[in-house]
């Protein structure tokens, strides 16, 4: 790889001085540090080197284009989430999660072709896959970022949370709480049942 002093300068903006990111993989069979391990940059060197700070005390730089990491969000932004998704007084009233979701998308947006090939899933469904880190795009059946943005917003009109919430949720993964469904606390203390009545 061509290392230019434009490049550089481009990753130092991406990936300033405090950046928290997640370890994928490590070319080098070595590596003091294992996947999954969490660490903070402190700078990034002319060559494009990333000097870490990991969470196991090692200081092994990153290799971009080489070693495979993940940025994590800012702990300032998963505070902004979890306020924003605290259940307002009217939240879980009247909510229809079991509403399907290519019915309503075709509905709204019927001029969409892409519609019509959304899997027969509902919205309930939708954010339980998101909770288990689940591929959206395989869920939904439709590998289109419109579509996801589009079914997103109307997730989160619909449990009344911001649209962060649903997207750094997915964006993110496991680094983010699981978004609450309405009902859920209600199903989990009922036990099972059939035909809509307790065992």
């Amino acid at each position: 790889m061509d290392i230019t002093k434009e490049w550089v300068e481009a990753l130092r903006i991406l990936l300033p001085a405090g950046t928290r990111v997640r370890l994928g993989a490590m070319r080098d069979p070595h590596a003091s540090v294992s996947p999954g391990t969490k660490g903070t940059v402190k700078s990034i060197d002319e060559t494009g080197h990333i000097h870490m700070e990991w969470d196991n005390g090692s200081s092994l730089t990153l290799t971009p284009g080489v070693d495979d990491f993940t940025t994590l969000p800012p702990e300032k932004t998963l505070a902004d989430i979890r306020a924003k998704s605290s259940p307002t007084p009217a939240a879980g009233i009247g909510i229809d999660l079991q509403q399907n979701v290519r019915d309503w998308y075709t509905a709204k947006f019927p001029t969409d072709e892409l519609g019509p090939k959304i899997k027969d899933i509902t919205f309930r469904d939708l954010v339980e896959n998101i909770n288990r880190d689940g591929d959206v795009y395989e869920t939904l059946g439709v590998g289109d970022s419109i579509v996801r943005e589009r079914v997103f917003d109307k997730t989160a009109k619909l449990l009344q949370v911001d649209y962060d919430v649903i997207y750094y949720k997915w964006l993110y993964g496991k680094e983010i709480p699981d978004i609450d469904l309405p009902g859920q606390e209600a199903e989990q203390q009922q036990g099972p049942t059939m035909g809509g009545m307790s065992l």
